[in-house]
């Protein structure tokens, strides 16, 4: 066999080898992707899941009920203090 060929057929070696190498990292690239994608689906599908939007939507309840009764109270209190202003300012007069 000639040098030409020896060198030509180490090159192939070499280049095969290479892309094998190449390959083998390209498939762990794609099976990490595929984990972590499968991840945030999973965790996206349990915050769809009907008993936990059921939760969000009672803690959503809760919160709103809550700001409802600090409004109505406010109100109620503004509307106390400007009765007893207009009193105050009827006696002095």
């Amino acid at each position: 066999m000639s040098q030409a060929f020896a060198e030509v057929r180490g090159r192939l070696r070499d280049a095969s080898t290479a892309t094998t190498s190449a390959q083998h990292r390209l498939q762990i690239l794609v099976a990490e992707l595929l984990r972590g994608a499968h991840l945030r689906a999973d965790s996206l599908n349990r915050t769809l899941e009907p008993a936990q939007l059921r939760a969000r939507l009672r803690e959503a309840r809760v919160r709103f009920d809550s700001a409802y009764t600090g409004c109505t109270t406010a109100i109620e209190r503004q509307i106390e203090d400007a009765e007893k202003a207009l009193w105050i300012s009827d006696s002095i007069a």
